[in-house]
């Protein structure tokens, strides 16, 4: 039944009797979508022309793209926390790989992919790419369409473990460690730009009666 449901292009299925709250939830999910934020991509390769291009091929899919030409600024550019960061394997003062491993050196970044994009053809490179972290080897010339779908398919995966490590399953609060991260992030922002930074603490009177009284799946609704 279920697979019929997809087949037909039914958007969620229910199952009876329905609990109202995940019926409004559900119903809410379909009439207002959310709108994803576009994938951030971290881009350094030294070929100032290349990298233009496969900048404005990732940017007219939809993503945010910031171009390194030089792996100097690196760390600094990290700070836009990428979704994904494509290296040319050979850069000056540094290879690629050496670049990786000063973003692995970066506990906030461990998990992040890098993906290796080089005209280097030799099996061997390939090995030792991939042995050092990388998620992937992508071998010039490639086509826009293929950049974009390579780019676009291991950013989105990242988005979704991501969330599902830095979130609460019920409310989609961050949880302890990623609202360290993020309110240190802010921090350096607000101290960076010049502005003011506000933290606010909501909290629910009284609701260990409600779990108390109605159970936790009601407390659960309630949240």
């Amino acid at each position: 039944a279920r697979l019929a449901a997809i087949r037909s292009g039914a958007a969620a299925y229910l199952t009876k009797p329905v609990d109202v709250a995940t019926l409004a939830i559900q119903l809410d999910q379909i009439v207002h979508p959310s709108a994803a934020a576009p994938y951030r991509v971290l881009l350094v390769d030294d070929d100032a022309t290349l990298a233009e291009h496969y900048a404005q091929v990732l940017g007219g899919a939809g993503m945010e793209v910031l171009a390194l030409p030089h792996p100097r600024g690196l760390l600094d550019a990290m700070a836009m926390q990428p979704e994904i960061v494509v290296l040319d394997l050979y850069l000056p003062e540094c290879s690629g790989i050496e670049a990786l491993q000063i973003i692995r050196q970066q506990t906030q970044f461990e998990g992040v992919p890098v993906v290796f994009l080089s005209t280097e053809a030799g099996l061997a490179m390939h090995q030792e790419a991939m042995q050092s972290g990388a998620e992937d080897f992508l071998v010039k010339p490639i086509s826009d369409a293929n950049l974009v779908w390579a780019v676009a398919v291991r950013a989105q995966r990242f988005r979704s473990l991501a969330t599902l490590i830095r979130q609460d399953g019920l409310t989609g609060l961050l949880n302890h460690i990623a609202f360290k991260l993020q309110l240190e992030a802010e921090v350096d922002r607000s101290r960076r730009h010049g502005h003011c930074l506000s933290v606010a603490m909501l909290d629910i009177d009284d609701f260990k009666r409600v779990n108390d009284t109605h159970g936790h799946d009601t407390g659960d609704r309630v949240i």
